[in-house]
């Protein structure tokens, strides 16, 4: 096949290389954008995760792109009513307003992106792997790209790694760390310190019937396993509360738990009658942490397979020996929902990955920068130079192959500093996703939709300034920075909060 040659290539299709593709795109960038996966939209698509959203979402603090994106979602789902009105869709789930089926929140993505492909300013390549990168110096030259029926060798000014694990990042050996940072020594990762992956099913009830699947091959591992900091098996109702990490017992359905200890409405993604109900299992029992699924030397395929059992296991556990409120075990008439995600065994397409590679960055987002213990008497976090974007979740980690139990802490609404996108040495390379500079412990904080987005945003629009003045992130003095940081405001990206939010 002919070498392909455009402005921008971003390498991943998850919510933030939509994002960078939209922005880009808009202000007249030829993009090329691949996808390992069929689906585009990653953690709210293929990867089966309502969004999470801070609890301002409804009225501040996303971009534009990102709220046209959700009402759409909102009008697709139940018309103006919900679209305006701030209430929670079909699928009544209570961790987030958006918990809608994946196809949805996809069919929306491809419908905003629609006009680009169309005008021939955006080719979309699915089922597209990375194979490797040309360097010249500190700049990417080329990448080659492949799927099933050619390899092709991509050129452009820009790239950006939107990928779940900074596949970019790896290959074109930037500067980055993976899992925690090694103590005092800033940028020596604890490869192991890395938190969960969680490979999410969608499941159904027919009460009455029989779907037992065969019992994984692993089972009485996963049936036993009991991981450390956690109240007994992982594979029972009772799991560590995130914050204080006592004991927290479920139930699976609402008339047996009530309030919010119910796991079958925690992420319920469509509602009704129960025999047309689908929840999504995101659950703490099928968070997958026995290895770290990234290393030095890639990604550990072995860590999807365990993630991949794992959820399994669950459906198995939950079948045949989960203990009932009336004395009996399991719960037969469980069993997988096909055709949510059209993949051959009805699970997400790939795995939710919380934590990628992060670049080595010119300004970290460090704890001390958001952390309402840091900051006493704050609201929010200080502001930064050059802010392209917002964000607000709490400081939320998973178990990690280390053995570190969860970590929940308390964040202030905060800002994401421009330089914070900005690699110590790259000349072409943006990351758009959820590898900015962070540590281990604020990207708890800037993994969730409404962030990811933003940060590909801001990374379509910072590449689109630099290819059109035919610049590289070298030549970002103050001025141009500053320039910017008014470009992203002007795209319609909000760049700080108002004084009435609160620390999470």
């Amino acid at each position: 096949m002919p070498d392909v040659r455009c402005d921008i290539v971003i390498i991943g299709g998850g919510l933030g290389g939509c994002a960078a593709a939209l922005a880009a795109c808009s202000l007249g960038m030829r993009v090329l954008m691949t996808e390992p996966s069929p689906w585009i939209g990653g953690q709210a698509t293929s990867q089966g995760v309502p969004a999470d959203e801070h609890p301002w979402i409804e009225d501040f603090g996303c971009t534009g792109r990102y709220r046209t994106w959700r009402e759409r979602i909102r009008l697709a789902v139940g018309g103006e009513r919900l679209a305006v009105g701030g209430e929670r869709l079909a699928g009544g789930g209570w961790v987030s307003r958006l918990c809608v089926e994946p196809r949805i929140a996809l069919t929306v993505l491809r419908e905003m992106l629609a006009p680009h492909v169309a005008s021939g300013h955006l080719v979309i390549l699915g089922d597209t792997e990375l194979i490797e990168c040309t360097m010249a110096g500190d700049a990417i030259e080329s990448a080659v790209v492949r799927n099933e029926q050619n390899e092709q060798v991509v050129h452009a000014a820009f790239f950006l790694d939107a990928s779940e694990t900074g596949d970019l990042i790896f290959h074109s050996e930037t500067e980055h760390v993976i899992g925690a940072e090694a103590g005092e020594r800033n940028g020596e990762s604890q490869e192991n310190n890395q938190q969960a992956i969680t490979w999410c099913m969608p499941l159904s009830f027919d009460p009455g019937a029989g779907h037992v699947i065969a019992e994984p091959k692993n089972y009485p591992f996963w049936r036993d396993y009991e991981p450390p900091k956690w109240p007994g098996n992982l594979l029972s109702w009772t799991v560590p509360h995130p914050q204080t990490g006592e004991p927290k017992t479920w139930q699976l359905f609402e008339e047996e738990a009530g309030s919010q200890w119910c796991l079958w409405n925690y992420r319920r993604i469509v509602s009704g009658e129960r025999r047309e109900e689908v929840t999504m299992v995101n659950w703490p029992q099928n968070d997958a942490f026995l290895r770290p699924h990234l290393t030095s030397a890639g990604v550990d395929k072995l860590a999807e397979r365990d993630a991949k059992e794992l959820s399994l296991s669950l459906l198995y556990w939950l079948q045949t020996e989960a203990p009932r409120p009336d004395g009996g075990f399991g719960y037969p008439g469980l069993y997988i929902k096909k055709g949510i995600f059209g993949s051959s065994d009805g699970l997400a397409w790939t795995p939710y990955v919380r934590e990628s590679r992060r670049i080595l960055a010119q300004q970290t987002i460090r704890e001390q920068d958001v952390s309402p213990l840091f900051n006493p008497g704050l609201s929010k976090a200080p502001s930064v130079k050059n802010s392209i974007g917002v964000a607000a979740y709490r400081i939320d980690l998973h178990p990690t192959a280390s053995g570190v139990g969860y970590i929940d802490l308390g964040c202030l609404p905060f800002e994401i500093p421009l330089a914070s996108l900005l690699p110590v040495r790259m000349r072409n390379l943006l990351p758009a996703c959820k590898n900015i500079g962070t540590t281990h412990i604020t990207n708890g904080a800037t993994r969730v939709h409404p962030a990811e987005w933003n940060i590909g945003e801001a990374a379509g629009v910072i590449a689109a300034y630099c290819v059109e003045r035919s610049i590289t992130l070298h030549d970002l003095d103050s001025y141009r920075r500053g320039e910017i940081a008014e470009l992203v405001a002007a795209q319609g990206i909000e760049t700080s909060w108002p004084d009435s939010v609160h620390a999470l």
